[in-house]
């Protein structure tokens, strides 16, 4: 299947930055398993997620791993990376 140019350079910009909150505590532990995502805990009991991710198929993934978990997402947050290893300013 011939993409064309405009979708190729589209997906060749497509690493962004999310924070994805959850409901209730996940230890740090899980990290690898979210694809080097950091985990924190929030204030209200909820968890934190925040990475980066090459693309919307590895995006998916850590989407299909919090679903495996049971976890329930609470609010998703993309950020354009910027500065030094992606991350958002």
């Amino acid at each position: 299947m011939d993409v064309g140019p405009a979708m190729s350079s589209a997906h060749q910009d497509a690493r962004a930055w999310y924070v994805i909150r959850v409901r209730g505590p996940l230890d740090a532990v899980w990290s690898s398993w979210f694809e080097g995502f950091t985990i924190t805990p929030a204030p209200t009991g909820d968890t934190i997620f925040s990475g980066e991710v090459v693309d919307q198929s590895a995006f998916h993934g850590v989407i299909n791993r919090m679903r495996d978990l049971g976890l329930t997402i609470i609010s998703v947050e993309r950020r354009e990376p910027q500065g030094e290893r992606g991350h958002p300013q």
